[in-house]
């Protein structure tokens, strides 16, 4: 079976990557991402030659998808859209993600740098798109007639939905070029906790000590990221490798949302209350 680092049950070493003056100065690798103009910024994908997705929130106070490629800017609106965002990227830069219509409903989309393409699960009162592989296949979850939240996976043409077993709701963030895919689930007790699903199997990701866990990238190396909170109400980003699971926090509260194959990570922090992107160029 894949995936035997995953049963770790210790913390690494925490890395924590900042400073309290100036969080991300001190580090090369390290890197803020503000849009221009913008209240807050997210950064969620990155692809293998370093462009960066995600969404900000403008002086207007809408929520847009941007694109950073080679120095240039590109905003993401979905035509009708009240709210658009970038959920995931692959190394095309095709994006997918999440658009609403003025009637309140969430739909997915994939952004080809040509056109926006409407994804619909079949019959679902609400879909977002959250994840594309290099492959094209795209992952993401939906809301079905009884209100209930699942996951699918878009192969092809096909939607395939799934659930963890016994979860509440299963939500599907991430997916690499091997079709493997992982995302948060919630339980009868509440709590939320992560998984990978490699073919008809899942495997669980649960951060040592911490009350929730949710992964939202992996790369084709079997490296996860996400966020966890302990019981102190404190979130903290994670990065899961083969030599288990490591903490990378910056001031303020902080998430990793996206990984490439390189092992790159973009997340996002708030200082002041203002909420700004990062990525960490390994």
């Amino acid at each position: 079976m894949r995936f035997p680092h995953l049963a770790v049950t210790a913390l690494a070493t925490a890395a924590v990557l900042s400073s309290a003056d100036s969080p991300l100065a001190a580090k090369d690798d390290f890197a803020t991402v503000d849009v221009p103009g913008a209240v807050q910024t997210q950064t969620i994908a990155l692809s293998p030659s370093g462009d960066i997705s995600g969404p900000f929130v403008g002086a207007d106070g809408r929520v847009h998808g941007f694109l950073l490629s080679s120095s240039q800017l590109t905003q993401l609106d979905v035509p009708g859209a009240i709210f658009t965002n970038v959920n995931g990227m692959n190394a095309r830069r095709d994006l997918v993600g999440r658009f609403d219509t003025p009637d309140g409903r969430m739909h997915g989309y994939l952004w080809t740098g040509d056109d926006y393409t409407p994804i619909e699960y079949p019959a679902a009162l609400q879909t977002t798109a959250n994840g594309i592989n290099d492959e094209g296949d795209i992952c993401g979850r939906f809301v079905d007639a009884a209100g209930k939240t699942h996951a699918y996976v878009l192969s092809h043409g096909v939607y395939a939905s799934f659930d963890v077993p016994a979860a509440v709701t299963t939500q599907a963030q991430g997916i690499n070029d091997r079709g493997e895919v992982t995302g948060p689930y919630t339980t009868p007790d509440g709590r939320t906790h992560g998984y990978v699903k490699d073919g008809d199997t899942f495997v669980n990701i649960d951060v040592p000590g911490a009350v929730f866990t949710t992964p939202w990238g992996i790369n084709a190396e079997d490296e996860v990221v996400g966020q966890y909170r302990l019981a102190d109400g404190v979130n903290h980003g994670f990065r899961l490798t083969r030599q288990g699971f490591e903490t990378i926090d910056v001031p303020g509260f902080s998430t990793l949302r996206g990984i490439n194959p390189r092992g790159d990570v973009a997340g996002s922090y708030t200082v002041a209350g203002k909420l700004h992107g990062f990525v960490i160029w390994k």
